[in-house]
């Protein structure tokens, strides 16, 4: 889709469309990825699943940055959260009530596995592929974690479990 184009949707001059792809552009580029030693990634989604599995709110709530974002890719095809989730408690409640509805819908059983340069998480409900999870750190805590809940991407991630 062309500049002028995505000015029409979102109804601005071609010049204000231009300058917010730019600072998109930049901020994306910014965006560190795996600044984190695979042990302290190690030490993070340890502690991560045991916040889960104790529903430890503190807990969970001290192990994301203050400006941490969580980010779902479901292309629409499964649920997932539309927007990315922002803010240390509100990260923590998500994936608290999460966890309490997928247990409801059948076992969990997770992996966890080498993905992208980084350490990952593989989540299995009722024995099919659920979700993917992968996160970037700095300072110890976490700061992104992505979701991949897309099934025609989650095909290529079968192959790890």
């Amino acid at each position: 889709m062309a500049l002028t184009e995505i000015a029409d949707v979102l109804e601005i001059e071609v010049a204000a469309c231009r300058q917010r792809y730019l600072r998109v552009k930049q901020n994306i580029s910014r965006e560190k990825r795996f600044a984190t030693p695979m042990a302290v990634q190690k030490t993070l989604l340890d502690k991560l699943i045991l916040g889960v599995a104790e529903e430890d709110l503190p807990g969970l709530v001290s192990l994301f940055s203050d400006d941490a974002i969580v980010y779902a890719d479901r292309d629409g095809l499964v649920s997932a959260a539309i927007c990315p989730v922002t803010e240390p408690e509100r990260i923590a409640q998500v994936m608290l009530h999460l966890a309490r509805r997928a247990d409801a819908e059948g076992a969990i059983s997770y992996f966890e596995v080498a993905l992208n340069g980084g350490v990952g998480l593989l989540l299995l409900q009722n024995g099919e592929l659920h979700s993917g999870i992968q996160f970037d750190g700095e300072n110890g805590r976490i700061t992104r974690l992505y979701v991949v809940r897309n099934p025609e991407k989650l095909v290529g991630l079968a192959g790890l479990v």
